[in-house]
């Protein structure tokens, strides 16, 4: 809920952090004071204006203008604001010179041919099936260590309670956290008043106490409700979509090119209802779900079985395909978000992998871990479970806890041998870090021969965090 007084006090505290340079911690009080204020408060203006400071002195200029622009429909800044008109000059005239700061997302854009009919995916994937794997992928081209082959964002995604004031609630992006909040509670914040109109988190908002109790739950909920966003409301209209033959493609059948953003989200939804399903296990899990399912039954006066239908398919989708966010090299107890990919639902998991789930922002980037050649399987390691950080049995018994299988890649039938890696980023920045890991991937490939060796190893797990941090430091 709305409180003033802890506004006031992430206020001052970002006020602090900004005068010793800290814009990193200024910039999230800001956000937090933004949360709890009062809608069209002059907390809330001020936050506004000296975020905006804060995206100048780092030339991060559109942002500026953001800012401003948002503070403008509280305040009018004709008089007595002086230094901010001149900064809303300045910032346009930069703009138009170009001259503003680098994307950290520019550095992972796909550096193979792409799909022509799937923007975000290389050409040289292939999706193949067996008994063992089901659907996988392969590639029909060499790989170099660093190739970024996917940059996909999911459709279907929420972020956890505890990062709410740092991402969208709709889209999941940081925006450098430049957020705008939620006129009406104080957990959550939007990155756009495209994502702020959607009619989503309305459904969700703190006061109607449709906030659920865990990810798992809140990104059932929030299936539904997108899909039903997607339909314009209509639950006939839902029924219509996910009950055509379509349902049973994958996204890879599918073609998004030319096509309005609305016909694209049906596409994604029908792709969804294409992935493979499993039952959560037990009827102890079916029951947890059970108080969404009423509860959604009631609020839309359902009167058939196709709510119930519906949202025990999403649920057993989610039971077999989902993703954790982390946003981080480091393996946390907690996931910061939770997640559903109609395509990299398609990577299986290996305790050596040779590709890497970088979470860049609000989307998933797969990169070449090592050398890889035409024919071989594509995997990645759910969760960074890999066999350099973990033994055998804390592997397996993650697996079969979380994912619900046992691991019988080569690294768990052989036992490899669990190795010690440090990590030091003292003085690191951004550019040293992406020539880092370009040095980095040209070593593997020179030397992959002596693999699996302690070297090699530290290498990779090195760029693990070089790629973190390239893809979420605030870069300031």
């Amino acid at each position: 809920m709305k409180s003033n007084e802890s506004a006031v006090k992430h206020f001052s505290l970002a006020e602090s952090y900004q005068q010793k340079g800290n814009f990193a911690q200024a910039l999230e009080n800001f956000n937090l004071c933004l949360c709890y204020a009062p809608a069209k408060s002059k907390l809330i203006f001020d936050s506004l204006t000296n975020r905006s400071k804060i995206y100048y002195k780092v030339k991060q200029y559109g942002r500026v203008l953001d800012n401003l622009n948002w503070a403008k429909e509280i305040k009018s800044m004709e008089n007595g604001c002086t230094d901010l008109m001149e900064m809303l000059t300045t910032c346009k005239e930069e703009i138009s010179r170009g001259t503003t700061a680098a994307n950290a997302t520019d550095f992972f854009q796909l550096t193979l041919p792409i799909n022509e009919r799937l923007p975000f995916v290389s050409a040289c994937l292939e999706l193949k099936q067996n008994e063992i794997y089901g659907r996988y992928f392969t590639t029909n081209k060499d790989l170099s260590p660093g190739d970024v082959i996917v940059a996909e964002e999911p459709f279907f995604k929420v972020v956890d309670s505890t990062v709410c004031h740092l991402r969208c609630c709709i889209c999941c992006s940081t925006n450098l956290y430049s957020l705008i909040p939620c006129d009406n509670c104080s957990g959550a914040m939007f990155c756009s008043y495209e994502c702020k109109s959607s009619s989503i988190h309305g459904r969700e908002c703190e006061p109607a106490g449709k906030r659920m109790d865990t990810l798992e739950e809140y990104m059932l909920q929030r299936m539904f409700y997108q899909a039903m966003e997607v339909c314009g409301g209509s639950m006939d209209e839902l029924k219509a979509l996910v009950s055509s033959e379509a349902e049973h493609k994958t996204i890879l059948d599918f073609d998004f090119r030319h096509c309005t953003d609305d016909v694209n989200k049906r596409k994604i939804i029908l792709a969804v209802s294409g992935l493979d399903k499993r039952d959560p296990g037990s009827t102890e899990t079916y029951s947890r779900y059970q108080k969404i399912i009423d509860r959604l039954s009631t609020e839309t006066a359902a009167t058939d079985d196709f709510l119930e239908n519906y949202l025990v398919r999403c649920l057993q989708s989610l039971t077999v395909n989902f993703f954790h966010f982390f946003w981080s090299a480091v393996n946390e107890a907690k996931p910061k978000g939770f997640l559903l990919c109609a395509l990299s639902a398609f990577f299986s998991h290996s305790c050596d992998p040779n590709v890497e789930k970088v979470d860049v922002d609000n989307r998933l980037v797969f990169v070449a871990k090592r050398p890889i050649k035409a024919g071989e399987q594509l995997n990645m390691c759910y969760d960074r479970y890999n066999y350099m950080r973990y033994s055998l049995d804390e592997r397996q018994s993650y697996l079969n806890e979380v994912y619900k299988f046992k691991c019988n890649c080569d690294a768990c039938a052989n036992d490899y041998a669990k190795y010690n890696f440090t990590f030091d980023d003292h003085q690191l920045d951004v550019e040293k870090a992406k020539e880092k890991y370009r040095k980095n991937c040209e070593y593997i490939k020179q030397n992959m021969s002596t693999y699996p060796c302690q070297t090699i190893c530290n290498v990779m797990e090195e760029n693990v965090f070089l790629l973190s941090y390239i893809g979420n430091g605030m870069q300031f």
